[in-house]
């Protein structure tokens, strides 16, 4: 969970065309009609898509991604989402991405053993893999 005090609940993840034109000037002039912009990084790549927003407050955030999609800044059509973290998992996928990776390497195993003669129609493969994964 994201708190309210931490960089990320103060910032926006912004995509756009890459034949986009304007610039890091012009998303902060923007983006400042909502509250006040501490900082904008559009990375300097070939195909430039994407760049962030931080904001002084996190309620700026909060307006802005309830206003929902798209964006125009100089008349280029901008996405916002939530920033994440870049390796942050949320708690919900931690919990659950181990006992899916176990249920797949039992499946993996059971198909492993069984010889060809054992699983032979697709209809057999499927129910294998509903016992395990879905179960």
């Amino acid at each position: 969970m994201m708190m309210m005090n931490s960089p990320a609940a103060r910032q926006i993840y912004l995509t756009f065309p890459a034949d986009s034109t304007f610039t890091e000037e012009d998303v902060s002039n923007y983006f400042s009609m909502y509250g006040p912009v501490q900082d904008v990084r559009i990375p300097y790549q070939q195909k430039r898509m994407f760049g962030f927003v931080t904001f002084v407050y996190p309620e700026t955030v909060k307006i802005i991604l309830s206003k929902g999609n798209p964006h125009f800044v100089c008349d280029a059509r901008v996405l916002v989402k939530p920033y994440k973290e870049k390796g942050k998992v949320p708690d919900r996928v931690r919990h659950v991405a181990p006992i899916l990776h176990r249920r797949a390497f039992s499946l993996l195993s059971l198909l492993l053993i069984l010889d060809d003669r054992s699983v032979t129609t697709k209809k057999d493969a499927i129910f294998f893999t509903r016992i395990f994964l879905f179960v």
